[in-house]
């Protein structure tokens, strides 16, 4: 029985072992997002805390956004030319010792400096760990595990959510940093312990459908490939879906502080709500895709969902009146929510199933890690973008550059849709 039969139709050892495995790496982006989003999610506990301006520590975070994408090129390679577990594990160990030291920085230049490692050592988690799920699972199996992995990951803001507050209201937002540190180093050692010695680089990888493999002088053409099938456009639409999901996260606990009332604590537990919608949209994302049968297509979609819950939200914003009342302030949550909801769709769609479609050229590390790194150009640029649009133009600015970015978005989708058609080529022909 061939390696990809055994994953096709696994006995019962086996089938335990897969359990096992899926729930290892729901554990590691369970551990990546907690270690990640802390400085985000406490954004607003911080400026309180130390009196640093939003728009000076919003460069921290944009700045670990920028090492973050950079640095999954770098890892994208590691992971296929190291064992990816391995790789995984020195980015989980570089991220908590981040975490520890962040709090006893003294200002912000030297929290940007620390919260940019940080970013360098999370892009480390990612493009290995496909190519770890690309190696244990089948296509089916496969796609099944991004969606829980990608919900544990979820699960980790929603824990942000309510630790972080639960920090700051009982010792301080720098306990929050030691405490996430802690969870991550202690799902590291469980994952090294289990994985450590499984060559996982040598293992066969998950090729969706029956393809034969490509002769030796196509596999060293992936970069005309990406031209050559228009996903030039697909790229642009995975940069402006990050510029959505964490331009809008990052900023939601300040807008629902200044917009609706709520002190710092309860505007950051407030937004416990986008994490919740995000795993929802997982599943909402998957039956329009099998309908659709098309990433580009169901991707539209949502870059239209997320323009009409922008413009709703703006509408909301404008209308003072309403939006001072307790079912105005509830739809306006709901409605940012919505809008990361969509992002977070579009993420399952272009982000995690895209790579797949690369596994035969024994590239999928490589090609998770591009792709990834565009999202967070996306998260860089929106984060501080945000930040500016607030302090210089208000609130009403920021909210329809979402909308901007979704018709912008939606826009390329149908492009690359174009392209194919005119040039007849199949879809992600690879």
């Amino acid at each position: 029985m061939t390696e990809q039969q055994k994953k096709a139709s696994p006995d019962f050892s086996e089938r335990r072992k897969i359990v096992l495995y899926m729930v290892l790496c729901c554990a590691v982006y369970f551990s990546s997002y907690v270690t990640r989003k802390n400085f985000q999610v406490g954004m607003e506990a911080i400026v309180e805390g130390t009196g640093i301006a939003k728009s000076m520590l919003s460069l921290a975070v944009s700045g670990a956004f920028v090492t973050y994408g950079l640095g999954q090129l770098v890892s994208g390679a590691l992971g296929d030319k190291f064992q990816p577990q391995k790789v995984i594990f020195t980015g989980i160990s570089g991220t908590c010792l981040c975490n520890i030291l962040v709090p006893l920085m003294p200002g912000a230049v030297s929290m940007m400096v620390v919260w940019c490692f940080n970013g360098f050592f999370q892009s480390m988690l990612w493009p290995p760990l496909v190519r770890v799920m690309a190696a244990i699972f089948d296509e089916e199996r496969y796609r099944r595990a991004c969606i829980y992995v990608n919900a544990a990951a979820h699960a980790g803001t929603i824990g942000l959510y309510v630790l972080v507050p639960a920090c700051v209201t009982l010792s301080g937002w720098k306990t929050a940093f030691f405490v996430c540190a802690a969870i991550g180093l202690a799902i590291g050692v469980v994952w090294i312990c289990f994985t450590g010695k499984f060559d996982f680089l040598h293992m066969d990888i998950t090729v969706p459908g029956k393809q034969e493999q490509p002769q030796p002088q196509e596999k060293a053409n992936i970069k005309s490939i990406f031209v050559c099938e228009g996903l030039i456009f697909a790229i642009t639409a995975i940069l402006l879906q990050g510029m959505l999901r964490d331009g809008v996260e990052t900023w939601t606990p300040s807008f629902v502080k200044e917009n609706l009332g709520f002190d710092t604590s309860s505007s950051i537990l407030t937004a416990i709500i986008l994490p919740v919608f995000g795993i929802l949209s997982y599943s909402v994302a998957n039956v329009i895709n099998k309908r659709l049968k098309d990433e580009l297509k169901s991707s539209a979609v949502f870059f239209v969902g997320a323009l009409a819950a922008s413009g709703i939200l703006l509408a909301l914003c404008m209308s003072g009146a309403f939006q001072n009342t307790v079912p105005g302030k509830a739809l306006s949550v709901l409605f940012i929510a919505l809008v990361t909801g969509c992002a977070h769709g579009i993420n399952l769609m272009l982000v995690c199933d895209l790579p797949l479609k690369f596994a035969k050229y024994g590239k999928i590390s490589t090609v998770s890690g591009m792709i990834n790194m565009f999202t967070y150009v996306g998260s860089a640029i929106s984060t501080y973008g945000i930040a500016m649009l607030v302090d210089n133009k208000g609130w009403y600015f920021a909210i329809g550059s979402w909308g901007v970015t979704a018709i912008l978005g939606g826009v390329m989708c149908v492009l690359n849709l174009a392209y194919l058609r005119k040039s007849n080529r199949g879809r992600f022909s690879v």
